[in-house]
């Protein structure tokens, strides 16, 4: 017991899955500038005061209570600014630099920009929003990064930082156990789910009908029946198999295989990207590094194949560039 005692209390004092963190802010930090990019043209009606939620409008339910940076002010020329400030921030924040700070100016801008037209918003820009405001307590500053403050000390501010930091972890990894468990029983709930139809009027219909691959597969009794089934399968073992790992790394695949094929059969890109991103918290440091070590050795194996096929080819190649040196 006081070896376990002793192990947890190891643990907690230790940064966990900092590589996965990066990753999430690295994800983060390009969605967001690519919302505010993407929507540069129409910033002014989706978030002004004369747009889509008037000023007036914004204080009425369904609408109260909001938290904004862009109902502080009534002026354009601040909204602008504010506009511009959250697309340095979400830049600053993607690299790394000093992230805690700009983590928490990440997620006070980004919630305001969502708070201020909440219709905007789906379930990855709602996901993104919980998960920035946990980031706040993390130290989300390793590779990859071009500024890093991971120099943790074996102090008691340490000890404490590096416990917060794992407390924001704990509840990224419970927030997205709890997206896929609840997505997979709602799911099981609805009758065209459990019929093994609701493929086919997802891809029939002209909101997510973007591909000529769509009608191929809505078309098809056993595609449909069976990507509607897989779907729930996959989201309801997700949770489960996901800690253990002779079958991580496959439903891991599963699932970012799934939302590959949401990004491009129903033109939900930047949605399939952030879920994919958000994958990344749960693997450790340590799973990280074994599989950069698998990719380098697979890597090592195609080049000595490669030489093994074409050795003259491969033999010239390196002669002439000897020669240009």
């Amino acid at each position: 017991m006081r070896n376990l005692l002793r192990k947890v209390q190891e643990i907690l004092s230790t940064p966990q899955r900092l590589k996965g963190l990066s990753i999430i802010r690295v994800v983060f930090g390009i969605y967001m500038v690519g919302m505010y990019c993407l929507n540069l043209g129409n910033a002014r009606l989706l978030w002004g005061n004369t747009g889509a939620i008037p000023e007036n409008e914004t204080f009425r339910p369904p609408h109260f209570p909001i938290l904004s940076l862009y109902t502080l002010t009534s002026s354009h020329s601040a909204h602008i600014v504010l506009y511009a400030l959250g697309i340095i921030l979400a830049i600053l924040f993607a690299s790394g630099y000093y992230t805690r700070i700009t983590s928490i100016l990440f997620f006070v801008t980004t919630a305001s920009l969502y708070n201020r037209n909440e219709m905007l918003m789906d379930g990855g820009d709602n996901l993104l929003v919980i998960i920035s405001l946990w980031m706040m307590l993390t130290n989300c500053s390793g590779r990859p990064s071009w500024w890093s403050d991971t120099r943790w000390r074996s102090t008691l501010t340490g000890t404490l930082l590096a416990l917060m930091h794992n407390v924001g972890v704990i509840a990224i990894v419970a927030q997205v156990i709890l997206l896929y468990t609840t997505s997979a029983f709602s799911k099981m709930g609805g009758n065209m789910w459990r019929d093994g139809t609701a493929i086919y009027y997802i891809m029939k219909s002209k909101d997510f009908d973007m591909t000529p691959y769509s009608a191929m597969m809505w078309r098809s009794d056993i595609v449909v029946t069976l990507a509607t089934y897989s779907t729930m399968f996959v989201q309801a073992i997700w949770p489960i198999l996901i800690w253990f790992k002779p079958w991580k790394y496959m439903i891991a695949a599963a699932v970012i295989g799934m939302h590959i094929v949401i990004g491009y059969c129903m033109g939900l890109t930047w949605f399939a990207f952030l879920m994919i991103g958000v994958e990344a918290i749960m693997f450790s440091d340590a799973e990280y590094i074994t599989l950069r070590h698998r990719l380098i050795t697979f890597w090592d194996s195609v080049k000595k194949l490669s030489f093994n096929r074409y050795p003259l080819s491969l033999e010239a190649k390196s002669i002439s560039e000897s020669i240009e040196v």
